[in-house]
């Protein structure tokens, strides 16, 4: 079994009209909470993207810079996906995982479907566990403010502190 956290910066909330720009993959081994490997990719999105993006998508990743490193990458979306199956590792179980990961699975089926093949039905979605903690304790088990820079590799990071803090303090 291994975990593989998963983010994607989007130009909107609708994996049918809004396109992937950016993707983040981390392999973990869920005993140690260790990576294995990772992988990101900023994304050529495909022509006439834009006139399917939406506003709050767009002025988030124009002030992070991201729609111009999107429109002078040279990788495209077929490419990427073929360099994430190449860093999975074959035999295992293999569990999407990450921040509100439904999201992303939902991306994935449309633009990314080889990938999603490979991963098991079963997600882990730290931020459900964050809440089902939040409920048993009455409190916000984050005691952290999240930065929220909306770069995959970044928001990666900060689920992976998020996950390793609730499974370190309130699962053990």
């Amino acid at each position: 079994m291994k975990f593989v956290f998963c983010d994607l910066e989007t130009t909107g909330l609708d994996p049918q009209k809004c396109c992937i720009l950016e993707i983040g993959v981390k392999i973990i081994e869920p005993v140690s909470i260790n990576t294995i490997t990772e992988y990101t990719s900023v994304v050529r999105p495909v022509l006439g993207w834009a006139e399917h993006a939406e506003s709050v998508a767009m002025d988030m990743h124009q002030k992070s810079g991201l729609i111009e490193k999107a429109a002078r990458s040279p990788r495209h979306l077929e490419q990427v996906q073929d360099q994430v199956l190449e860093m999975l590792p074959d035999g295992e179980d293999l569990y999407l995982a990450g921040n509100s990961v439904h999201f992303d699975r939902s991306f994935l089926a449309v633009h990314m479907p080889i990938f999603l093949s490979k991963l098991h039905h079963r997600q882990l979605d730290v931020t459900s566990l964050r809440l089902g903690i939040w409920a048993s304790m009455g409190q916000d088990p984050l005691t952290w403010k999240k930065e929220r820079r909306h770069t995959a590799m970044e928001d990666l990071e900060e689920t992976m502190k998020e996950f390793k803090h609730y499974v370190q303090n309130n699962l053990s």
